[in-house]
């Protein structure tokens, strides 16, 4: 599927495959209840499998806004600020348009 290509989490890939199934499912109960008359066990089994298919799509659209743990933030920032040679940040200028820190090169 798609998901495998833009390396989506696998709990996403998974869903998806499971929405695919419930979807394919609703058609056949659908056929089913065409074919048989509209026998109320079936209505309810429609019914159920919509409602599931709306909790695996939630579920799907959560798991695609992944957003790692607080732990990897917090590591992603720290290896930005660390990194040997790299520059420090530039102090931000005065509000007041006073004058710059020393260490500000003066235009």
């Amino acid at each position: 599927m798609v998901l495998r290509l833009v390396r989506a989490p696998r709990q996403a890939a998974r869903l998806s495959w499971l929405l695919l199934a419930l979807i394919g499912a609703q058609g056949a109960i659908g056929y089913a209840q065409y074919f048989s008359g509209l026998p109320a066990g079936l209505v309810w089994a429609h019914v159920t499998d919509a409602v599931l298919i709306w909790i695996t799509a939630l579920r799907l659209l959560f798991a695609l806004r992944d957003r790692g743990t607080v732990a990897d933030k917090d590591q992603t920032r720290g290896d930005a600020a660390g990194v040997a040679g790299a520059a420090p940040a530039a102090p931000a200028p005065s509000p007041a348009g006073g004058p710059l820190p020393a260490d500000v090169p003066q235009r």
